[in-house]
Order: structure tokens, then sequence, then C-alpha cells
């Protein structure tokens, strides 16, 4: 009989998991939706410059073009894309720019995709180590995002500074 509680118990936990989590993403649907038509041009602009940015990472997969290799090397890709589709919505959105504005995507195109490999991977240790060790683990859990968040700082500084 306790056991039969039990599942009855699971499985309305299962349901009330499942009503709030449709109702999150249906949520974080419309307010994509509704923040995406509040700055249109400004989505659109992005969405080339991710297009544009996803096409660099394909010529570079593993090593990437390096710190500064973004705004090195976007406009060629940017030319590229309006060549290929010359009658492209995009056309008054295209602009010369110096950040893929995504912070994942910048690391790919600089460092390649085994750069996102090796932090995925440290990120994953981590979170093992900490449900081990949480103790221990607490600190250099800390340390890698304060790592991780000073390395795309000094990047993004990088871009931005004129020397």
């Amino acid at each position: 009989i306790h056991q039969n509680k039990n599942k009855f118990h699971y499985k309305k936990h299962i349901g009330s998991f499942l009503l709030c989590l449709s109702f999150l993403l249906i949520s974080i649907f419309v307010i994509s939706v509704t923040v995406y038509h509040l700055k249109k041009d400004s989505a659109d602009g992005r969405l080339l410059i991710w297009r544009c940015t996803w096409e660099m990472i394909k010529h570079e997969p593993f090593t990437g073009y390096g710190v500064g290799g973004f705004s090195a090397h976007y406009m060629d890709y940017q030319a590229q894309y309006f060549k290929e589709h010359p009658d492209s919505q995009f056309a008054i959105l295209a602009d010369n720019i110096k950040s893929p504005f995504n912070e994942y995507l910048s690391v790919g195109v600089q460092f390649g995709i085994l750069t996102w490999v090796l932090l995925i991977a440290a990120g994953i240790f981590l979170i093992l180590c900490h449900r081990k060790h949480p103790r221990i683990c607490v600190s250099a859990l800390f340390t890698f995002h304060c790592s991780f968040f000073f390395f795309l700082l000094s990047i993004h500084l990088s871009l931005h500074l004129d020397y």
C-alpha cells in the first residue's frame, strides 16, 4: 500500500512539473516574439551578424581566427552573403561591426569549436566535482566563472580599444 501511495505522489508531481514547464515555455515564446517586434530592425541586424558569424566558424572550425579575427574578416563574409542573396531583406541593416553581439559565437570565431568543447568540459568537470565535494569545489567553480568572465571581458575590451 505504501508503494502505491508513492507512485501516485510521483505522478502528481510529474503533472505539476509538466504544467509549469509548459507555462514557462509558452511565456518565453510570447516574451521573445514581443521583444523581437519591439526592435525588429535591431533583431534582424543581429540575425544577419549571427548568420555571417556562423559561416566564419564553419570555415575555421578548429582554430578560429584569433583575437581580432572577427573584425578583420567579418566584412568579407557579409559581402559574400549579399553576393549570394542580392535581394536580402538585411541589405539596409548591413554595417561594419566589431563584435558578433554574442559571447559564445565570439569565442567560436576567435578560438574555434575546440575551445567551446574545453569550456564545456571544464564546466561539467567542476559541476561533477561540486556534487561530490561541495565545500572544496565551490572556490574552484567560482574561480572558473570569474576567469571565464574576465577572459570574455578582456576580449571585448581589446576589440574596442584603438591602439
